[in-house]
């Protein structure tokens, strides 16, 4: 069988769709070594330089290509490449139209659509609906999205959908720091966020943590709100948090190696972010993963990965006074937060694991 990817990007940026896409690939690797298919995976926006590639390229039953951006080279060997192919699976609605075209030289072609959240939760054009017609399946990361997509769209065949919700990174899960150098954190109880920075990810939330951490300080002094990620909205951010006071214990430390971010889930006693538009919401399987109690916000997809009163804290969207209780009444109780991560490590093993999302896409793409 010979199957052919589109990826806008895998390992030239970070995030929830590189890391899907990441897992994506390794889990095609191991099906098409074990089943002798052949496996092409092209990356629009990648140099395909990334030394990280051998990682997940590693035999010889799959290709991998990146195109640095060049939308017209990327169109000319999706073509070729989908004459002889069998499958396709495009991994973003943004090649969606690109259906057309390749169906129309191969006939035979069997398509496969992915979707993971704001992508999709707006109205799609004619010819995508066009194209989400005739696809043969349709792969969401949630529940979510695909109900919202079905909802917005006016889409009422869910019998296309399939749920492969989203998984860590099977090449960077079981690497935890191990080089002994210890993270320059003041002493005190530690909140963590990991999150993009950039104007377009404001619905992150991020600003809503540093504006509860004076009631939140009320009631620890020593305690500090550590923020992982960088982007165009980190300045005002900062400004925030010298405007409440707290910029001292509001500490931005940008973007981390994956070694560096390893030793930022060990270190601190609970995750927070009150995202309202997580498709799936990755790194609350990485908190989970570090056995971390999370606190989130009920919204979106994020009450399918964290389960309230279980495994963390569910709020109400755009409740300060919540999210504050909320994290107080953690940091406060050293059982529950061990009990909540726990909890959420257990939920990890049991529904979210890299072989359970490989067996869901081996019967998805073979059923």
């Amino acid at each position: 069988m010979d199957i052919v990817v589109l990826l806008p990007d895998l390992f030239d940026k970070v995030g929830g769709v590189q890391t899907f896409g990441r897992c994506l690939s390794a889990a095609l690797g191991n099906i098409a070594k074990n089943k002798n298919w052949n496996v092409t995976i092209l990356a629009l926006n990648d140099t395909g330089k990334n030394p990280i590639k051998s990682n997940y390229i590693g035999n010889e039953n799959i290709r991998y290509i990146g195109y640095y951006g060049k939308k017209v080279n990327f169109v000319i060997d999706v073509l070729r490449y989908s004459i002889a192919a069998d499958k396709i699976i495009i991994g973003h609605i943004n090649f969606l139209l690109l259906w057309h075209f390749v169906k129309a030289i191969n006939s035979k072609l069997i398509g496969f659509v992915v979707v993971h959240g704001i992508d999709v939760w707006k109205p799609l054009s004619f010819f995508q609906k066009l194209a989400l017609r005739s696809m043969n399946k349709i792969l969401s990361v949630s529940k979510y999205t695909r109900d919202s997509m079905c909802v917005i769209n006016n889409l009422d065949n869910k019998s296309q959908f399939f749920i492969l919700s989203n998984t860590l990174d099977p090449c960077l899960v079981n690497k935890e720091s191990n080089n002994g150098k210890k993270l320059e954190l003041p002493k005190g109880k530690i909140i963590l966020s990991v999150s993009r920075l950039d104007y377009l990810d404001r619905y992150k939330n991020i600003d809503l943590v540093i504006k509860a951490m004076p009631n939140i300080l009320k009631v620890f002094s020593d305690v500090y709100y550590v923020v992982v990620g960088d982007g165009d909205d980190r300045e005002r951010l900062e400004q925030i948090a010298s405007k409440e006071g707290v910029r001292d214990r509001v500490l931005f430390v940008g973007n981390v190696s994956q070694d560096e971010l390893h030793k930022y889930y060990e270190s601190c006693d609970i995750f927070v972010l009150p995202s309202i538009g997580e498709g799936f919401g990755i790194v609350f399987l990485e908190a989970m993963y570090h056995k971390k109690p999370c606190v989130g916000v009920k919204a979106t997809a994020v009450p399918e990965v964290i389960s309230d009163g279980k495994t963390g804290v569910l709020c109400n969207v755009d409740d300060k006074v919540a999210l504050e209780e909320s994290i107080i009444k953690l940091l406060k109780d050293d059982n529950i937060r061990s009990s909540y991560g726990m909890a959420g490590f257990e939920k990890l093993q049991k529904e979210f694991t890299f072989d359970d999302f490989q067996k869901k896409l081996e019967e998805i793409i073979c059923h």
